[in-house]
């Protein structure tokens, strides 16, 4: 993702000094457990509600996970929670590391 707007956003607020503005509301489902193993090796739809735009700039490589039933997620960024050096250069082999579930599929489109 090249660019994000969010279009409603609420006030700043200061976390130990963190200052963070409010442009999402995600709703969790009661019994949701997002603690342990098994919520660690799987994904999950969850509706965000907000009103934000995206914007992907033509001719930039576009990243993607795909479900068995041919729906598609791209990718927004990436973190170095689990590795810390991973990179952009890194991304179009990043299948070779993900542990997906049966089924899905990473894929690295150059456009």
């Amino acid at each position: 993702m090249d660019q994000l707007t969010a279009h409603a956003t609420g006030e700043i607020l200061s976390f130990n000094g963190l200052e963070a503005r409010w442009v999402a509301e995600l709703p969790i489902p009661p019994g949701l457990d997002l603690t342990g193993q098994a919520a660690s090796r799987y994904h999950r739809d969850i509706t965000i509600k907000r009103d934000t735009e995206r914007i992907f700039t033509a001719g930039r490589p576009v990243y993607e996970m795909l479900t068995p039933d041919g729906r598609s997620y791209v990718m927004q960024a990436y973190s170095h929670i689990v590795d810390d050096n991973l990179t952009l250069d890194s991304l179009p082999a990043l299948d070779d590391r993900l542990h997906l579930p049966q089924g899905w599929r990473y894929r690295a489109d150059p456009v």
